[in-house]
């Protein structure tokens, strides 16, 4: 099989027309979604992708999450377009979904074990939060525990500095816990507060933490954002929440923090899909 590199901006062409098609599918089914993080950022700023960003981020409510994984359980959401989640994937890495275009793979560096990937777009549940806030506190010290032993579980020990050396210390007793069990894990601390029944919501099984939360009433209040010269759902109240992740979001950050944050190598599968 031939293999033929993808840069950036064929990434993220091939995203883009994830994107379409996933925003398609959730209207034809009434499925809410946002855009979240430095998509969300860069439709504001940029109204398309931050000229340096390497991946597309979406939320969905949980009850609309879950719901929507019942639906792409075939786990096809177009002919090309896989959706990859513990619920059709045992082996996948991840406590959230990822839409992976099947004519291409990622390599992702820094990460041991083998497992299925391509150009992906990130989908993320967003959960309840109790209105206490030691409960609050308590649901994200829990979730960042098996979080942090998810992440020392599958990456790669590189032992020639002293980083390296203190990170395989921990890394070492963290293999004792298998990956799969820690996704679940994760996924069912997430859901231990019923979306339905909160007044809070936030993105649990991965993020920013406490930072993440938000009014439930106020954040599904959706506007249309430009996007890549379309247009897709997004918080009525942006503005906060994107304060709450970057503070000043409309400042770009200095020039040698403007890289892609993603370590990973995608490729076409056969020359057949180059364009």
């Amino acid at each position: 099989m031939s293999e033929a590199l993808i840069n950036l901006e064929t990434a993220k062409t091939i995203e883009i027309e994830m994107l379409k098609e996933y925003a398609a599918f959730c209207e034809a089914h009434h499925l809410r979604y946002t855009l979240a993080y430095g998509t969300l950022l860069g439709a504001v700023r940029h109204k398309g992708f931050i000229p340096w960003d390497d991946d597309i981020d979406i939320v969905m409510p949980r009850p609309d999450y879950n719901r929507f994984l019942e639906l792409t359980k075939d786990g096809l959401l177009s002919n090309y377009i896989r959706v990859i989640a513990s619920l059709n994937e045992p082996n996948t890495l991840y406590p959230y979904a990822k839409l992976i275009d099947v004519r291409t793979m990622a390599v992702e560096t820094g990460v041991r074990v083998k497992h299925t990937l391509g150009v992906w777009v990130d989908v993320f549940p967003m959960d309840g939060i109790p209105a206490n806030k030691w409960k609050a506190a308590l649901l994200f010290i829990r979730l960042r525990i098996f979080q942090s032993l998810l992440y020392l579980s599958i990456v790669n020990v590189n032992v020639k500095s002293w980083r390296g050396l203190l990170r395989g210390l921990l890394v070492l007793p963290s293999r004792t816990f298998n990956y799969r069990y820690l996704v679940k894990r994760i996924e069912k601390e997430a859901q231990r507060n019923k979306f339905e029944n909160c007044d809070y919501t936030a993105v649990v099984v991965s993020g920013y933490g406490k930072r993440e939360i938000v009014l439930k009433e106020d954040y599904l209040d959706y506007i249309a954002l430009a996007f890549e010269g379309d247009y897709y759902k997004a918080p009525s109240n942006y503005t906060e929440y994107l304060k709450r992740l970057y503070g000043n979001y409309m400042q770009p950050p200095p020039e040698h923090k403007r890289h892609p944050t993603h370590p990973m190598k995608a490729y076409w599968k056969s020359k057949e899909g180059e364009e």
